[in-house]
C-alpha cells in the first residue's frame, strides 16, 4: 500500500501502468474523493475576520478607487486596473462571488478587459494583497489536481475555474457615516400580519395569468441588488470605454477642453475628486496658451526649469493645487514662463523639416551645376491628358469593342444552352 495523497488519509493501492491505462477509460475511481477536495466552500467560513462581503458592487467599486496605493501609480496601470476590476464586479452573482458562467475564468476576464494573462494575474494578487478580493475555490485542471497521477486518472472534475469573493476591509466602514450605512444596510420592516377577516365575502377569485408564477422575467427591469443574476450576459460586457479626447491634441472650444478634461478625470486619481466643469475653469488659461494633456500633466507634476514637484499629493484642497502648479507656468498676462513640451516638440519638427527642404534644394543644385545646367521640372498631367494618346489612336475603343462582342457571343451560348434544356 502507498500513500496517493488522497484526503481523510485514504489510501490506493499499486497498481500497474496497464491497470492505469484500463482504469482512464472507464468511470473515475477517484471522482468522490476528488470532489471533496474542490468543493464548494461556504464564502462566510472562508473570508478572515479583518474583512467582510462587500454589501454591493458600486461600494466594492468605491473603496477601490479610493485606495492610497492607486493614487501613486502611473495613468496607464490604473487604467487596465480599472478595467480588470470592472469585469470582475459584473461577473459576481447576488453572493457577490464570481461565477464562471457569467464568464469569470481569467481567459474571458482577460479579453474582455483588454490585458495579457500575465496582466490579470497582478491585478488579481494586488486586489488580494489589500484584502478587496479572497480566494473561495482556486483553479486547477485534470493533470496538475491532486490524487489524479499527473493527468491519467480522470476524477470527472474537468477544469476548475477560480472562484473569488468581493471583500473590503473592516476600516473602510469606520469612515461612513449614518446616512450612508443606512444606505448600504437598509433595515426592512415586516410585513403586517393579514387577517382573514378582512378579506371580503364571496372571495375575490384572480384570473390564472396573475395567480401563477410566470415562466419568465422577460421585460422586466432588474435592479443590481435584486437576487436574479445581475451579471447575465456581462460577458458581453465590453471593457472601461477609452476618452474620446486625444492626449497631443491642444483643445480650443468650450466643448473640447470639457472633453479633454473628462479624460483627465478617468486617468488621474487626484483630479478625479473635481468635477469635468471645475477643472475646465482651473485649466482654461494653460488651453489657451497651447497647451495639450499630456502638457497638463507635466506641468501638474514638473517646475519650470524641468525638476519634480516634491510636494505630496496627499492634499486638503485639490482646486488649490492645481491653481498653483499652473500658476507657476504663466505669468499675470497669461504668457507661458517656460516652453510646453508639445510646442518644443512641434519647434523641433519645424526645424527638421526645414533642414530637410535645405537639403534638398542643395542636393538639386549641385546636380543641374554637374549636369551642366538646371533640370526643368516635368508637368504632373491629369488623367485625361495622359490618356489622350491612347484615346486618339483608337486601341482603347478597339479593345472596348473586342470585350463587347465577346460578351455577346458568350451570352447568346447561354441562351442557346437553355432553350436545348
Amino acid at each position: 500500500m502507498v500513500d496517493d495523497g488522497f484526503p481523510g488519509g485514504k489510501v490506493m493501492p499499486e497498481i500497474g501502468v496497464s491497470h492505469l491505462a484500463r482504469l482512464t477509460t472507464g468511470p473515475s475511481v477517484v471522482a468522490s474523493t476528488s470532489a471533496g477536495m474542490y468543493d464548494r466552500l461556504d464564502p462566510d467560513t472562508v473570508i478572515p475576520d479583518h474583512l467582510s462581503r462587500a454589501p454591493s458592487r458600486a461600494f466594492w467599486l468605491r473603496v477601490v478607487e479610493e485606495l492610497d496605493d492607486a493614487g501613486s501609480r502611473r495613468a496607464d496601470w490604473w487604467a487596465r486596473t480599472r478595467a480588470v476590476v470592472w469585469q470582475v464586479a459584473t461577473r459576481t452573482g447576488a453572493d457577490r462571488v464570481t461565477s464562471p458562467r457569467l464568464g469569470a475564468t481569467w481567459a474571458v476576464l482577460a479579453e474582455t478587459s483588454g490585458v495579457s494573462r500575465s496582466t490579470l494575474a497582478d491585478r488579481l494578487r494586488w486586489l488580494q494583497a489589500r484584502g478587496l478580493l479572497v480566494v473561495l475555490t482556486p483553479g486547477s485542471t485534470v493533470r496538475y489536481r491532486r490524487g489524479t497521477a499527473s493527468g491519467l486518472i480522470d476524477d470527472g472534475l474537468g477544469n476548475l475555474a477560480a472562484e473569488y469573493i468581493l471583500t473590503v476591509p473592516l476600516e473602510a466602514f469606520a469612515a461612513l457615516d449614518d446616512a450612508d450605512i443606512a444606505e448600504l444596510f437598509p433595515i426592512e420592516e415586516a410585513p403586517p400580519a393579514d387577517d382573514w377577516r378582512d378579506v371580503p365575502w364571496p372571495a375575490e377569485t384572480l384570473p390564472v395569468d396573475l395567480t401563477r408564477t410566470p415562466t419568465s422575467l422577460s421585460g422586466v427591469a432588474l435592479s443590481e441588488e435584486s437576487d436574479a443574476s445581475p451579471g447575465a450576459g456581462a460577458r458581453r460586457t465590453p471593457a472601461i470605454p477609452r476618452p474620446q479626447w486625444s492626449a497631443t491634441a491642444t483643445p480650443g472650444t468650450k466643448k473640447e477642453m470639457l472633453l479633454a478634461c473628462e479624460r483627465l478625470r478617468a486617468e488621474d486619481p487626484m483630479l478625479r475628486k473635481l468635477s469635468a466643469l471645475r477643472l475646465r475653469s482651473l485649466l482654461r488659461r494653460l488651453f489657451g496658451a497651447g497647451a495639450t494633456i499630456r502638457d497638463v500633466w507635466h506641468v501638474l507634476n514638473h517646475q519650470p526649469d524641468g525638476r519634480a514637484w516634491t510636494v505630496s499629493r496627499d492634499l486638503y484642497s485639490v482646486p488649490g493645487w492645481v491653481r498653483w502648479r499652473v500658476r507657476a507656468w504663466l505669468d499675470n498676462d497669461g504668457a507661458l514662463k517656460a516652453t510646453l513640451p508639445s510646442l518644443r516638440s512641434a519647434a523641433c519638427a519645424a526645424a527638421q523639416l526645414a533642414e530637410q527642404k535645405a537639403r534638398r534644394a542643395d542636393f538639386a543644385a549641385r546636380s543641374a551645376k554637374s549636369l551642366g545646367g538646371p533640370i526643368p521640372a516635368q508637368p504632373r498631367l491629369s488623367r485625361a491628358e495622359a490618356l489622350a494618346p491612347l484615346t486618339q489612336s483608337g486601341s482603347i475603343t478597339s479593345a472596348t469593342n473586342d470585350y463587347l462582342a465577346a460578351r455577346a457571343t458568350m451570352e447568346a451560348r447561354l441562351a442557346e444552352r437553355r432553350t436545348c434544356a
